[in-house]
């Protein structure tokens, strides 16, 4: 359960970083993909896990692919 959390903190953490280095805000990214605030908000912190369908969503959104966002997160045993 703690390398589940990880990963989940962890990847929230990238979707933040690219969704700045895009120079999008939280609403843009709702906006883009039909996803609502608080589910972008709760990705990003990590207290959500994210569904796949929305996973996809973001990546579109940002213009990068699944290997990019999760570049260097690695699951702890």
């Amino acid at each position: 359960m703690e390398s589940e959390s990880y990963f989940i903190i962890a990847l929230g953490q990238r979707i933040t970083f690219y969704r700045e280095k895009a120079c999008l805000t939280v609403s843009d990214i709702s906006g883009l993909t039909g996803i609502e605030i608080d589910n972008i908000v709760a990705y990003e912190n990590g207290s959500l896990s994210i569904k796949v369908e929305d996973f996809l969503k973001i990546i579109k959104a940002l213009e990068i692919d699944s290997a990019q966002l999760m570049e260097g997160i690695e699951l702890k045993k």
